[in-house]
C-alpha cells in the first residue's frame, strides 16, 4: 500500500505540474492550433488532478474510491477533442489571427515527454493496484495520457509538415 500511496501522490503532482506547463505553453504559443491544443490539455490535466485527489481522499478516509466516470463526467473522445481544437484554430484564423513562424518543437517535445512519464507511472499504479477501483483509475489515466500523446504527436507532425500529415491521414484514399 505504501508504494501505491506514493504513486498516487506522484500522480497528483504530475497532473498539477502538467496543468501549469500547458497553461504556460498556451500563453507562449502564437499558433492557434498549438495554443488551443495546450489549453485543452491544461483543462484535461486539471480534471485528472481532481480525479486522483478524490481517489486519494476516499482512500485516506477509508471510504470507497470513486470511479473515474463519477469524477470526470465528460464523455472524452480524442477525435472530438482534436476536432474542437482544429475548429477553434480555424475560427481564429478566419477572424484574422495571423500565422507567425515559430519553433514549437521544444514545447511539444517537453509535453510529449511529460505524457510518456505519466503513462509509465500509471502503468506502475495499475500493476500495484490492490483492488479493481485502483486498477480502473490507473487504466483510465493510461488511456487518457496515451490520447494526449497521440494528440501532441499529430499536432507536431501537422505543424512541422502539413502536406505530409495530410498525405498520411488520407492514405486510405490513395490505397483504395
Amino acid at each position: 500500500m505504501a508504494e501505491l500511496a506514493e504513486i498516487v501522490q506522484d500522480a497528483i503532482k504530475l497532473e498539477q505540474d502538467g496543468e501549469q506547463y500547458y497553461e504556460m505553453a498556451a500563453k507562449k504559443a502564437l499558433n492557434p492550433l498549438a495554443r488551443n491544443t495546450f489549453s485543452a490539455l491544461a483543462k484535461d490535466e486539471r480534471a485528472h488532478a481532481a480525479l486522483v485527489q478524490a481517489y486519494w481522499d476516499a482512500l485516506s478516509e477509508g471510504g470507497l474510491p470513486p470511479t473515474p466516470q463519477s469524477i470526470d463526467e465528460r464523455d472524452y473522445s480524442l477525435s472530438a477533442t482534436a476536432k474542437e481544437i482544429f475548429e477553434k484554430a480555424k475560427q481564429e484564423l478566419a477572424e484574422g489571427v495571423s500565422l507567425v513562424p515559430e519553433d514549437l518543437s521544444e514545447l511539444y517535445d517537453h509535453a510529449m515527454e511529460m505524457e510518456r512519464k505519466s503513462i509509465v507511472l500509471y502503468q506502475q499504479g495499475a500493476e500495484q493496484a490492490d483492488g479493481p477501483e485502483a486498477r480502473e483509475l490507473f487504466d483510465y489515466l493510461v488511456e487518457q495520457e496515451r490520447g494526449h500523446l497521440k494528440l501532441l504527436t499529430n499536432g507536431q507532425q501537422y505543424l512541422d509538415d502539413p502536406a505530409s500529415w495530410y498525405l498520411q491521414e488520407e492514405q486510405w484514399s490513395l490505397e483504395g
